[in-house]
């Protein structure tokens, strides 16, 4: 290999090897023996709005949320639940999942 090539090839490598000392060093910290799994609920998936409903003057969102337990730690694992999360408090009452005016 000619100077020139072994050059380019050094500058190619060389940030994808610090990249991926980068990735490790973010994403399989110390003491875990797995990559951590999630840091917040977006890396779970969030939440997944089927339909909006009324509770009495409260606006609530059913379908399924995703969470993360433990964010950012070595024990961290994400959680899907089917309970419904509230949206918004209507002033003037609810009625199809929307409040009214």
């Amino acid at each position: 290999m000619g100077f020139a090539r072994k050059t380019l090839f050094f500058i190619i490598s060389l940030p994808l090897a610090v990249l991926t000392i980068y990735i490790l060093v973010q994403v399989w910290p110390r003491g875990c023996n797995a990559p951590i799994t999630c840091e917040t609920d977006v890396n779970c998936g969030g939440a997944v709005e089927i339909k909006r409903v009324c509770n009495g003057d409260k606006v609530f969102a059913e379908g399924q949320r995703n969470s993360c337990m433990d964010p950012g730690s070595c024990q961290a694992s994400c959680q899907t639940s089917y309970e419904p999360w509230l949206i918004e408090e209507c002033k003037n009452g609810c009625e199809a999942g929307t409040c009214l005016q």
